[in-house]
């Protein structure tokens, strides 16, 4: 009887460690594709004051053509992910420059933040939380069943955004990441949704190995105070 018991607990304790293995060797990347919109900033703005819009509109409308131009990589491990733009030499200038203004997403088991360098100095914006609903709707991205999420910002832990995050979601691949700092769901997010961006996973591979790193520091600042920075620029 207790040896009996004692391989079973071996077997037992061999699944685990199987089971362990599997999800901490979890690890490739993701390519997607960005079919922009106006950002949230210039939406609002048209919206609410379209006379202002209109000496605006030009700049906006450049923005998205700029923007729905750009393809992103999603590399990541089990605990780590880093997600920027696909940079192709042969791009023209203002291209690049776009890209690079983009900025690097990381997320890790203490840090979530970007790196980017605007206005001639580096920043290290640390990201605030999305607060996530599940839904049960789901759909089919590339042969893995996804499911429907809504989620928010909330900035210094108690001030809900009134921008609606829309994400889908595999479970069949178990890792918490996902584009521009949209993450914190329970799988592989493959297609977001979030103010102008609406990204769309265009190829998955698992095989690659990754090696993630933080990008350099810059100074810190919180999510919503460089937001406000960035649409101080807009000058009425």
């Amino acid at each position: 009887m207790f040896k009996f018991i004692s391989t079973n607990k071996t077997v037992l304790n061999g699944m685990v460690l199987f089971i362990s293995l599997q999800i901490y060797s979890q690890y490739g990347n993701v390519t997607y594709t960005n079919e922009a919109s106006l950002s949230f900033y210039f939406k609002t703005m048209k919206e609410n004051d379209p006379s202002k819009f209109q000496k605006f509109e030009q700049m906006a409308e450049y923005e998205k053509e700029m923007m729905g131009q750009i393809d992103y990589i999603l590399k990541f491990t089990y605990e780590k992910s880093i997600f920027k733009p696909s940079i192709q030499g042969d791009e023209n200038k203002q291209l690049l420059k776009t890209k690079q203004t983009e900025g690097i997403f990381y997320n890790g088991p203490q840090s979530n933040y970007f790196y980017t360098n605007r206005r001639f100095k580096d920043y290290n914006v640390q990201l605030d939380p999305i607060k996530w609903e599940l839904t049960s709707e789901s759909k089919e991205i590339l042969g893995y069943t996804c499911h429907r999420a809504l989620g928010a910002k909330v900035y210094n832990d108690s001030i809900t955004s009134d921008q609606t995050i829309e994400a889908w979601y595999t479970r069949d691949i178990n890792v918490t990441h996902g584009p521009k700092g949209i993450n914190g769901l329970p799988g592989l997010i493959l297609e977001a949704h979030q103010g102008g961006y609406h990204f769309y996973a265009e190829e998955i591979d698992l095989d690659s190995k990754q090696v993630i790193s933080k990008p350099k520091k810059g100074e810190e600042i919180n999510e919503a105070e460089y937001y406000k920075l960035m649409r101080s620029a807009v000058k009425n």
